[in-house]
């Protein structure tokens, strides 16, 4: 589940240099912007949270399909597993009549299947936790997030610093200082974010939030 604690952290990817790459380079390339190869489609369009399939794609063909759906939007990450109810609230959240409009305009959304249990880890899409991790997600609760531009820049994320100083996750918010920082990072993709569309936003988190 989720934490209370301090204001959102903000992570930004240096570009790698060449010697640096590893096993998962294509997906660290995806996220820093860099030339991609050919992937196969997956199995849920941009933007909608994925049902189940017997064949996961991978974490780079997602994002990749995210970022070729984007044009000139950020890309908001999201991780989540199927056991998780928070992360199922926060997929309503993206698909509300009166939220779906928001982050359409400001977002392609990429869901990305991590922590699955050992009768589900075909849902998984392999790469997932790399990914997780260079948004520094690891060892936080789901579900995790963050806004990444075109460019392979973190935005901001949901890992926070709490009261304690250890890491944390705002998650799915109930909370009224996790409310104000689910604004903050979505603000950080979308500058242009009206007072009616945050009014949309925190009515849509009001209304899942009590159920």
């Amino acid at each position: 589940m989720y934490q209370r604690g301090a204001g959102p952290t903000s992570f930004t990817i240096g570009r790698m240099r060449p010697s640096s790459l590893s096993s998962s380079a294509i997906v660290a390339l995806l996220l820093l912007g860099g030339p991609l190869p050919a992937a196969a489609p997956p199995a849920a369009e941009a933007g909608a949270a994925p049902g189940p399939a017997s064949a996961a794609p991978t974490a780079a063909a997602v994002l990749q399909k995210a970022r070729a759906a984007a044009g000139k939007r950020n890309v908001f990450v999201a991780f989540h597993a199927s056991w998780c109810i928070w992360c199922k609230a926060l997929e309503k959240l993206t698909l509300l009549p009166g939220t779906k409009p928001v982050f359409d305009r400001y977002y392609t959304v990429a869901w990305l299947t991590v922590d699955e249990r050992t009768s589900r880890k075909s849902l998984e899409n392999a790469g997932a936790d790399e990914v997780r991790t260079r948004l520094g997600g690891d060892g936080v609760a789901l579900p995790f997030y963050g806004v990444v531009d075109l460019e392979g820049k973190v935005l901001a994320t949901s890992a926070r610093r709490g009261l304690d100083g250890k890491k944390e996750n705002v998650g799915f918010p109930a909370a009224p200082d996790e409310v104000e920082d689910f604004l903050a990072i979505f603000r950080a993709g979308a500058p242009d974010l009206t007072e009616s569309e945050e009014k949309a936003l925190v009515d849509g988190i009001a209304s899942l939030a009590k159920r």
